[in-house]
Parts: C-alpha cells; structure tokens; sequence
C-alpha cells in the first residue's frame, strides 16, 4: 500500500556504453543514408536525407558520444551506402565530406552557443537551434558546392544555394524529430492524449491537416505547400513536441518527394537550381513555423504545470497545501461517487519541543519524514499548516479509515532522524477520524475530525480517536471531560 510509483526511465534506443554507442550510431547513420538514397530525384540529390540531422542531434543531446571512434564508424555508415547503392568511391568521399563538413560545423556552433542555451526550455531557445541548422547547412553547402562543381558539372553559386537548401530543409525536418525522440521525457512517444476532450481536438487537427494536404493535391500552384501551415500550427498546438514533429516530418516529406515527382501541381521548374531552392526553402519555412509554435507551446505547458504545482503544493513536503486539500475534499463529497470515505487528520506530537530542543532545520526533516510516509499511501493527502496533515480515505471509518489509520500509526512509530553518529530522535502522531455523512459539507467532516484529533491528544498521543455522526454537537470541555469525550473512541497504546 505504501509502495510509491517511480517516474519510469525514457526509452533510448542508443547503449552507453562507449564502443557500443558508437558502433549503433554508425549502423544508424549508414540506415538513414539507405532511405536517403532512394529519394534521390533531381540533380541526383536526395529528396529528404536524415543522416545528418540525426547524427547531429545525437552528438548534441548525447556530448559524450563526440568521440573519434563515432566520427569513424559514421563516415564508413556513410561511404558504405552509397557504394552499396553503385555510387564511385571518387563520388561517395566528395559528398560524405560535405556531409561531415556540415554537422561538424553545428557541433562548432553549438559549443558558441553553450550548451544551456540549448535546453529549448525558452521559446527564443528556437532561435538557437535555427542557428545551428542553419550554420550546419551552411558549412555542408561550402563543401557541397565544391562537390557539385566536379561532380554534377554545377555552377558555384548554383551549387552552394541548392546544397544549402536541401540541407537546411533536412535538418529542419529531421533534427526536431531527432532532439524530440533523444529527449529525457519519459512519456516523449505518447502521440495521443489522455485527456479525452484534448484527444478529440488532435483528431479534428489532424483530420484537417490530411484534409489540406488533399488541397494542396487538388488546387496545385506555386503556393501549395503552404495550405497545410494553419493545421501544422494547430498540431503544434494541441500535440506534445515528438507527435508534432512527427506530423511535420512526415507532410514536409511527401511535399519534397510528391513535388518533384509531379504529385502537386506546382508550376515550377523542378530542374532549375533556383526554383529547386526556392521551393526547398519554402518547405523549411513551413517547418520552423510549426517546430517554433511546438516549443513555445510545451514551454507554456510546462510552466504552467510548474506554476500551478506552486499553488498548490507545500514547498517543504510536497504535499497538497491547505486550499488544494480543500478543493479535492469539497469536489469528494460534490463528485457522483457518493459511498463513504474518511478524514483523518494528524499531528505531530510535541512538535514544538523537537523544534526547541533540536532546531527548526530537523523540524523539517520530521516533517519531510511524515509527508513521505503519507505519499506512500497514494491516498490523497495534504499539510494543512504547521505539523497538521490530512488524509481521504475511500470506505467507511469501521474498516479501510480505521486500518489505515493504524497502519500510518505504526509507520510513523518506525522513523527514527539520524541527529549524530549514535544519536537518534523517534516521532509519533495522533490522529482523528471522522467518516462523512451525507448532507455534510467540508467544514463540518474538517471540524469532526479535527475534534477527535484533539481528543486523541488529551487522551496521551500517539493514538487514534474517531467522531461518530454526534460528534458533530458540541462536545465537552477538557476540564468537564479530562480524558476523552465519552463520544470518541480511542485506539492505539
């Protein structure tokens, strides 16, 4: 009962170990290079190749990884799928050293950067990874224009802006994907979410998105690939950064293969270097607008999230906070699940004494110490103020309410604070039960509860009193009844 769920560990498709590692992205990157390769469609150039924003977003997220024995195995992934796709070994060097020259040169800028600058924990962090894409483009496309010359007979110029073009496109179709599915998050692959209400949104943004890249099929025009950029914007909205990515990645793709191939009805000359980069680099666009909304939003998420377990939480323990235990115990009683359920409300016993005697810095940690045997429950809890918590019991006070509250009794009796070497401090509470009634509000299960509790201490500590539905009359004074109201029973030693 009182195990508590670790957050599980992100799925890595990638070993740490040091050979291994390397070995697996060399495989990875001659992989990648195969499916670059059957798109190869104009100028003999691939249509989408992701090897190298893959192998650039691995060197960035995995710093270790830059080493030479994966530089190593990465130009021989390289060089073996273009010879095993017929390529000359002449051809193959020429163009895998652009290609290398290229992620080589977004490592460099990276590091000028820094690395903190790189979090995409701040939407301007955009702006950095733009910089990047665009200084490995730029560096491929320095190599890529002296290959071209002699390979593919082109113009300097000509062959500088197609080859920064095409790289630009891949690395901004690609490296999102890429920082998306090597991020730490543990749930970074779920696609839809468990939000029904949010769910049902995805659905109609990605029903619209196919639906606009129908049109995009059907109208034609130079300024087709831009129908599908309001719902790519709305999918960055409502999906997490990998599904959005995902989405991106796969419309760019068939805009870059289904272009050239006469799929859309463009109106341009696919074989004119200009209009081939031209057209690249409105499909860059078309990207970086949506990967730009998709950070901003899961900042916002995030911070959000952030700011709303703030209001709500105890900064010391964790715990819901008065007003957040509040809420979920008026919602309890307003929610449709109408069976019983119990409050218990706990107390540190001589608090103050320990604060006296010890100090208010292992005050804290025997606060700590109670919330963490309070979030083993998994039961919703909660510091209502000083050493005062509270817990919500499904079921009835005589059975579930009464055998957890016992067994917190005796999980509370089992701490022991470590002060010095040889020297320790136990702890225990009282606790008072109340089983809520129909008709009754929070105030008044707060206001039962809290009166037994009180009972529990006027009857020694460390013990359990419960309130029946009469305890919820005024009840007694101390002086007038020293031990305990005859309406409260007591468990415990």
């Amino acid at each position: 009962m009182y195990q508590r769920t670790l957050p599980s560990r992100a799925w890595d498709p990638i070993p740490d170990q040091p050979v291994a590692e390397s070995l697996v992205i060399g495989i990875l990157v001659m992989g990648l290079c195969i499916v670059g390769i059957q798109t190869r469609l104009i100028f003999s150039l691939a249509s989408i190749w992701p090897a190298n924003a893959f192998l650039l977003g691995i060197l960035l997220i995995r710093p270790g990884a830059n080493r030479p024995l994966t530089w190593l195995l990465a130009a021989m992934g390289y060089v073996m799928a273009d010879l095993l796709s017929g390529s000359s070994l002449t051809t193959s060097l020429a163009l895998n050293v652009a290609n290398m020259i290229g992620v080589w040169m977004g490592l460099a800028v990276f590091r000028t950067i820094g690395a903190e600058r790189f979090t995409l924990r701040r939407p301007l962090d955009t702006i950095n990874v733009v910089i990047v894409m665009t200084a490995a483009a730029s560096g491929a496309a320095v190599g890529g224009s002296v290959a071209g010359h002699f390979v593919f007979n082109l113009d300097w110029l000509a062959g500088y802006g197609l080859w920064f073009s095409s790289e630009l496109v891949n690395y901004a179709i690609f490296l999102p994907v890429a920082l998306a599915t090597l991020s730490p998050a543990p749930d970074k692959f779920r696609f839809v979410s468990r939000n029904p209400d949010v769910a049902r949104v995805q659905v109609v943004a990605l029903s619209l998105l196919v639906f606009s890249t129908y049109c995009m099929h059907w109208f034609g025009g130079p300024g087709a690939p831009a129908y599908v950029v309001p719902c790519m914007l709305w999918c960055a909205v409502c999906f997490r950064p990998f599904a959005s990515a995902i989405l991106a990645m796969l419309t760019c793709t068939w805009i870059l293969i289904a272009g050239p191939l006469g799929y859309i009805r463009l109106n341009i000359d696919m074989l004119s270097t200009t209009d081939a980069a031209s057209f690249r680099l409105g499909v860059v666009m078309v990207c970086v607008g949506a990967f730009a909304v998709s950070v901003i939003n899961d900042v916002w998420r995030k911070t959000n999230q952030e700011l709303r377990h703030l209001a709500t939480h105890d900064a010391l323990t964790e715990l819901r906070n008065r007003r957040a235990f509040m809420d979920a115990l008026s919602a309890r009683i307003a929610s449709r699940l109408r069976g019983p359920f119990s409050l218990l409300m706990l107390d540190i016993d001589h608090f103050k004494l320990i604060n006296d005697e010890h100090g208010h810095p292992v005050g804290d940690r025997v606060l700590a110490a109670l919330a963490d045997v309070l979030h083993r429950t998994g039961l919703v809890s909660g510091r209502l103020g000083g050493e005062e918590f509270a817990v919500l019991v499904e079921g009835p006070l005589a059975g579930p309410g009464l055998d957890t509250a016992e067994r917190l009794l005796a999980a509370v009796r089992g701490i022991r604070m470590q002060l010095h070497p040889g020297e320790a401090i136990g702890i225990t509470v009282s606790i008072g039960a109340a089983e809520w009634q129909p008709g009754e509000d929070a105030s008044g299960l707060l206001t039962a509860s809290d009166t037994a509790l009180y009972a529990a201490k006027r009857a020694g500590r460390d013990r359990i009193a419960t309130a029946g539905a009469f305890a919820r009359n005024p009840l007694p004074s101390a002086a007038d009844c020293p031990i305990a109201p005859p309406a409260i029973r007591l468990a415990g030693g």
